[in-house]
């Protein structure tokens, strides 16, 4: 809306905006490429091709080499709340660290150094374990109180209850 024209159409507006969709359209096709270079298949020419012939841009190398040496790739630029509760933060800043740590750590790339930064703050560590135990025990609660995807599908496609059983074995 930020660059919506009036009836003169001004160019900074419309250039104000082509560069914000160019931009959008290029950190969508990093965290698409990051995909395929990460991934682990090379069972067909297309993963193979995907996965070694791929021409990488200057964007993806960068936020590469930062994972790499430890480094954000790209920060939110707000904290989770702010950014979700605005939408055109999340509109500039759709990729964050958390998408790309998730694709990469998910795919079996690991950083090669940890953040220089977190050697000198030793308690970090633990607020670290904290928050992986509190979220370790929400996932426990979320498992124990949600369907499993076969019984979700059973009943949205009108199958009605199941028995723990059936649920269980996947009948």
């Amino acid at each position: 809306m930020r660059h919506f024209p009036d009836k003169t159409f001004a160019q900074g507006l419309i250039d104000g905006f082509n560069n914000e969709i160019a931009g959008m359209f290029d950190d969508s096709r990093d965290f698409i490429q990051v995909h395929y270079l990460s991934t682990p298949r090379e069972d067909t020419p297309f993963w193979r091709a995907n996965k070694h012939d791929l021409v990488l841009s200057d964007n993806v190398k960068e936020k590469l080499e930062a994972y790499d040496a430890g480094l954000p790739i790209n920060p939110p630029y707000v904290d989770e709340d702010t950014y979700y509760r605005r939408f055109e933060i999340e509109f500039k800043n759709y990729w964050t660290n958390g998408s790309y740590y998730c694709i990469l750590a998910g795919l079996g790339r690991e950083p090669k150094c940890t953040l220089p930064m977190l050697s000198y703050k030793p308690d970090n560590f633990e607020q670290a374990n904290q928050l992986f135990l509190k979220v370790q025990a929400k996932a426990a609660d979320l498992k124990a109180k949600t369907p499993s995807n076969y019984e979700f599908l059973y009943r949205l496609h009108g199958g009605g209850e199941l028995s723990r059983s059936a649920e269980v074995s996947g009948r």
